[in-house]
């Protein structure tokens, strides 16, 4: 790109790709001459507790590689974490599930901003920043003007309007957490029981987090662009049939139309519940929709 343009490249990475970019620069002293910016949202600069109980788990490697004391890790802050001209931004949010505790985005001599500190209220979660408007506006920021990303810099009222960014309905973040969230789920060792509770938790938090998105993919999906309302259609089949086969094996003798049965009571109540205007007021409206599917699973 250096060779192409003339200009020194711009490098984004999110979650463990912000600790990819960050290598070469690090090992390959010559090549920080070519080099502008690194920008990592919800990266973990010195790690991620919520990779340190899958770490001997042949199944995630990502997470091993993410998690605190990691070889590849220790590598990679072995000396100066912000070496050469590089000027380096960090994005996290509050909301990370995967990056625990957000702080750990925070990295010695990088431009570190939680969303939250410039947006107030700011629901994106880690997968969320990648349609998340103010993230947008921020690497954008990091990229067109010099050094690392300044808020101070954005016009006034950045925060207001739609939180997505140009091009993103507000659909598409909802369906891409909703499968990633299972996959990291299934990643984690244990049995097919503490697997299918993984997948209700994570689903449970989803639903929490994305009640706006939620609502869409379930009982509005008319009012999607045709290319969401295929997207929901196609997520509406596909994940109560995933979990149905999960069921299946964690209860035995249970065949998978059964299963997606189950499953789909789960999915109802759980995706539903939230627009009651009554889960809010009640402590723990998360564990109590994980105990009140977990009852449903059960007596399935």
């Amino acid at each position: 790109m250096r060779a192409a343009t003339g200009r020194p490249a711009d490098t984004i990475g999110h979650s463990q790709g912000g600790l990819r970019i960050r290598w070469a620069p690090t090992y390959w002293p010559g090549l920080r001459g070519s080099v502008d910016d690194v920008v990592s949202p919800g990266t973990p600069g010195y790690g991620a507790v919520a990779g340190d109980p899958v770490r001997a788990s042949s199944c995630a490697p990502a997470r091993r590689r993410m998690s605190r004391g990691s070889a590849f890790l220790t590598a990679l802050d072995a000396g100066d974490p912000t070496p050469g001209p590089v000027s380096h931004t960090g994005i996290h949010t509050r909301n990370d599930t995967v990056v625990v505790p957000c702080r750990t985005s925070v990295r010695e001599g990088a431009r570190s901003i939680e969303l939250q500190d410039v947006c107030g209220i700011r629901l994106a979660t880690r997968i969320g920043l990648v349609y998340d408007s103010m993230a947008f506006r921020l690497v954008r920021d990091a990229l067109d003007r010099p050094g690392p990303a300044d808020p101070a810099r954005l016009p006034p009222g950045a925060c207001l309007g739609d939180p997505h960014l140009p091009g993103v309905g507000a659909a598409e973040p909802g369906y891409a957490a909703a499968v990633v969230a299972p996959a990291a789920a299934r990643a984690e060792p244990g049995t097919p029981g503490q697997t299918l509770e993984r997948l209700l938790r994570s689903h449970v938090d989803f639903v929490l987090a994305h009640t706006r998105p939620t609502g869409l993919l379930v009982a509005e999906p008319d009012q999607l662009p045709e290319k969401e309302r295929t997207a929901a259609r196609q997520a509406r089949r596909e994940y109560p049939a995933l979990r149905g086969r999960l069921f299946a094996v964690a209860r035995p003798g249970t065949d998978a139309a059964e299963g997606r049965i189950a499953v789909s009571a789960v999915l109802t109540v759980v995706d539903n519940a939230p627009r009651t205007g009554r889960l809010g007021a009640r402590p723990d409206p998360g564990e109590r929709l994980v105990k009140i599917g977990l009852a449903l699973l059960r007596a399935g």
